[in-house]
């Protein structure tokens, strides 16, 4: 499923954008102009009327024109993308194609090529550009019409709803309809991670937020994120995020 037309396309802006851990933009909406960000760092979360997205490193993520939505970096990572704008139509579409993952790099290397050509930023009636733009979105359609992001939507989806108790790749498997075997090659392919590691940072970054917004002990942050125990937490913690719950706690209650 093709989500941009090609047609008449004119990039208007190519920009690297680096932000702090805790940045939020404004809610907003472009209403002639559609926006992709590739994500070189970090984690890129956007808060839109249809649903929540998320989009990591090697991941696109879209913002068809008149879509309102409010991006933010996590509290504890800064953020760093490549980002374009151009004028053009966006053909029908649902949340759930609007991140991609950039499997054979070809975006990241189109989108540097034009910040090569672009130094300013911005761009005006540039036919180079514009060939380049149109060629980021055909590679985007491509990604898009590959069925594979449908069965992570699925299984991401399955994560979410049940993240307090143990789940195991048969299950999540099940839940996107596929059989073990094949679920695990496909996610990790269309993904750049394994389903496993998918769960481990949500399980992680659901945890984070309990700890750096809430009083909650943290053997009941654990027990409420799926951690088999406070341990099994800390040991996750520290291999994801380089330190431990007790201490991204004492940050958060005494930052410097």
């Amino acid at each position: 499923m093709a989500i941009f037309s090609t047609n008449e396309i004119h990039v208007s802006q190519c920009y690297l954008r680096r932000t702090s851990a805790s940045w939020k933009h404004v809610r907003h909406v472009h209403r002639d102009m559609n926006e992709l960000f590739l994500v070189l760092k970090g984690c890129l979360s956007v808060a839109t009327p249809r649903g929540a997205i998320e989009a990591r490193a090697n991941q696109v993520v879209v913002y068809p024109k008149g879509l309102a939505h409010l991006p933010s970096s996590h509290a504890d990572e800064d953020l760093e993308v490549i980002g374009m704008a151009w004028t053009g139509e966006a053909l029908k579409w649902d949340v759930g194609k609007l991140v991609q993952y950039d499997s054979l790099g070809r975006l990241r290397h189109q989108l540097m090529w034009m910040l090569d050509s672009t130094p300013g930023g911005m761009i005006d009636n540039d036919p180079v550009a514009d060939l380049l733009g149109r060629s980021v979105l055909l590679e985007f359609n491509r990604l898009c019409a590959d069925d594979a992001p449908d069965m992570i939507v699925r299984a991401r989806r399955f994560m979410r709803e049940n993240l307090e108790r143990p789940l195991g790749l048969e299950e999540l498997a099940r839940a996107a309809g596929l059989n073990r075997c094949y679920f695990a090659r496909a996610f990790k392919k269309a993904a750049g991670e394994s389903p496993m590691h998918a769960l481990a940072i949500m399980r992680m970054e659901a945890a984070r937020d309990l700890i750096l917004h809430t009083t909650l002990p943290l053997k009941s942050v654990a027990s409420q994120t799926g951690f088999a125990d406070e341990a099994h937490m800390s040991h996750t913690f520290k291999r994801l995020l380089g330190r431990s719950p007790g201490s991204l706690r004492r940050r958060s209650r005494n930052p410097e």
